[in-house]
């Protein structure tokens, strides 16, 4: 019996193939869970879903049992996303059969959609990160309830952040009264620097009085498959030389990702990366925040960004 941490990379390839089930379902309305792993039956790919003990088994033998194996563990991993999810999941399984309802954020279909999507970094496609760091940012501050705040900071950011780094954070300062500018001996005063120094958002809760001390969560987003090796991107020390005070409360790291996330890789992110916010997570928060007007802003051009990758008729 494999533990969690041991697991996680074979854990993370069935969510990979879970997903396309999912992007199956969509297309045609509902699919059998099999077809998540009709493209590595093809290609003859279903090593991770080699049964224990089948290794001296005839051929023949050995790949219906690794093909039984698959559908059984996507069918596992779909019964999993939907007791986590619960109403929010935007399927309904029953006797192997997916079928899709759609959501009432659509953003499960956005996020599906960035994890599927073969490359996020040119043309149409690479809207689709830049429109996840924005939505990211409503959902971790709605997350923290009523009168929380938050600011994107990724590049390329608003026009009304600023494009230089240090008037992205003047902009903090201004509205939070701390991230006090005064960068270590060496470094320009003035630096020219237009990127993000590994935070994509911040989002702050204030107390209750006039008084300094809010509670800041600093939050890195990545959505290509090479998700989990920037668990450390936001580091404390690469921001704090640029401040003579940074916060009155030191910073609470976040992650966000499009992906799901398996526990083994939870776990490590969280020791690692600070809150995590996989597909699931920000799901929830999605279905409770949808009515709010700043995801309501939003609402068409996530339907358009979702069918750049998967094509939902009506999804607006």
């Amino acid at each position: 019996m494999f533990d969690a941490y041991t697991r996680r990379h074979r854990d993370q390839r069935r969510i990979k193939d879970a997903d396309q089930t999912e992007f199956e379902a969509i297309l045609r309305g509902n699919a059998v869970v099999d077809r998540g792993i009709y493209d590595d039956r093809v290609a003859d790919a279903l090593d991770d879903y080699d049964p224990q003990g089948a290794q001296d088994m005839e051929s023949w033998h050995r790949s219906d049992l690794m093909i039984d194996s698959a559908v059984g563990q996507i069918h596992e991993e779909i019964e999993r996303r939907d007791g986590l999810l619960g109403q929010a999941y935007p399927f309904r399984l029953d006797d192997g059969l997916l079928t899709y309802e759609k959501s009432k954020s659509g953003f499960y279909e956005f996020c599906l959609a960035i994890s599927l999507a073969d490359q996020i970094t040119t043309g149409e496609h690479a809207q689709l990160p830049r429109a996840f760091e924005r939505l990211s940012t409503i959902l971790v501050r709605s997350y923290f309830g009523e009168g929380a705040r938050g600011l994107h900071l990724g590049t390329p950011r608003d026009a009304d952040v600023g494009a230089r780094f240090r008037d992205a954070m003047k902009r903090a300062h201004e509205e939070t009264k701390e991230w006090f500018w005064g960068p270590d001996p060496g470094l320009p005063v003035e630096p020219s620097d237009t990127g993000d120094h590994g935070v994509d958002f911040v989002v702050w809760k204030a107390p209750p009085d006039s008084r300094p001390g809010s509670l800041f969560i600093l939050g890195q987003c990545a959505c290509g498959d090479d998700w989990a090796s920037k668990f450390d991107d936001v580091n404390l020390d690469r921001y704090k030389k640029w401040f003579n005070l940074l916060t009155f409360v030191p910073p609470v790291r976040a992650f966000a990702t499009p992906h799901h996330v398996s526990d083994g890789f939870l776990h490590e992110a969280l020791k690692l990366a600070g809150l995590m916010f996989d597909r699931g997570r920000l799901t929830l928060a999605a279905e409770t925040a949808c009515d709010a007007e700043d995801y309501r802003s939003w609402a068409g051009r996530i339907a358009d960004l979702t069918r750049l990758v998967v094509p939902i008729a009506n999804a607006a």
